[in-house]
């Protein structure tokens, strides 16, 4: 089987500076390596410090400071979305309108409003895609 392409966007502590005391991988960079059905292939960050620090230790190549240019460019079949909370709701939306997303991870709080929440799962609905809440 082909593995699904997976793009995160926000490469700060909960995308992967979290380590787990455990055996298992503590963040999604590090569940997504582990598995051989996912291959990270692209990083968002508005820092350049943190998506280059991403990069190099990924082996991540196709690093972006615009998630609609990541989703243009590369075209992941699953999106992780680590950002700021009140920043959930659009990014979830437009990587839902994305032709080749089939299953989005998104961090918690899902949102900071129920109606936010209700528009993220509509477009998720209305796409066939998959929505996570972690």
């Amino acid at each position: 089987m082909v593995p699904y392409t997976v793009g995160i966007i926000g490469t700060g502590r909960v995308s992967w500076q979290f380590e787990s005391a455990e055996k298992l991988p503590g963040n999604h960079a590090s569940a997504v390596e582990n598995s051989d059905r996912f291959n990270l292939v692209a990083g968002v960050n508005r820092g350049k410090e943190k998506l280059e620090a991403f990069g190099s230790r990924y082996g991540v190549k196709a690093l972006y400071h615009d998630y609609l240019e990541m989703l243009r460019d590369v075209s992941p079949d699953v999106c992780i979305v680590a950002t700021h909370p009140e920043l959930h709701c659009e990014m979830v939306v437009e990587c839902a309108s994305s032709p080749s997303t089939k299953a989005i991870i998104c961090e918690k709080p899902m949102s900071l409003s129920l109606s936010e929440c209700d528009s993220m799962i509509e477009a998720c609905d209305r796409n066939g895609v998959l929505l996570q809440v972690n």
